[in-house]
């Protein structure tokens, strides 16, 4: 009798179970470019799954890791490089819609965040993102200044990110 009671207990809390919910975020890259005066712009760009929940625009922050930490301009450490988005790449490239078509014959097999099919697993959307540019000034330790970016919800059980993260040295 006590195993019936432990199977209907077990059975009936599946029913209770709550939704998952996820960011969908599927990665991103960090770069960045030197200009011609010795100055840096930081770019990161990031990749969502279509399927999922949006993602907030807004802006981001890039963290900075080594000892010693870089200096700005005034010679003040900095552990932090403000990103806003770039909205202008964004809009140029379809609303950051980077999925393929499939056909152009038949509208229905078209994938894309922006047509609201958002049933195919191959729809992706990406983000841009820059900073202002600033000097690093300093000498980077031997280990290299590391730049990471870091997801309110990521996956860090992946062995192939540190801690879940996606990291970037220079």
């Amino acid at each position: 009798m006590k195993k019936v009671y432990t199977l209907l207990i077990a059975l009936l809390s599946l029913f209770f179970v709550p939704k998952a919910n996820a960011t969908h975020v599927i990665g991103g890259e960090i770069t960045w470019e030197c200009l011609n005066d010795g100055r840096y712009v930081f770019k990161l760009k990031i990749y969502r799954d279509c399927s999922g929940a949006g993602w907030n625009y807004i802006n981001q922050t890039l963290q900075v890791f080594g000892n010693p930490l870089p200096t700005n301009i005034n010679n003040q450490p900095f552990s932090a490089i403000n990103l806003m988005p770039d909205s202008a790449t964004w809009l140029q490239r379809k609303n950051g819609d980077i999925s393929p078509i499939c056909s152009q014959s038949t509208p229905q097999q078209q994938m894309g965040c922006g047509n609201n099919n958002v049933n195919f697993r191959v729809a992706v959307q990406a983000f841009w993102y820059k900073s202002d540019t600033l000097v690093l000034k300093g000498v980077p330790p031997s280990s290299g200044w590391h730049f990471r970016f870091e997801t309110v919800c990521c996956r860090p059980n992946l062995e192939n990110l540190f801690g879940g993260l996606q990291e970037q040295v220079f």
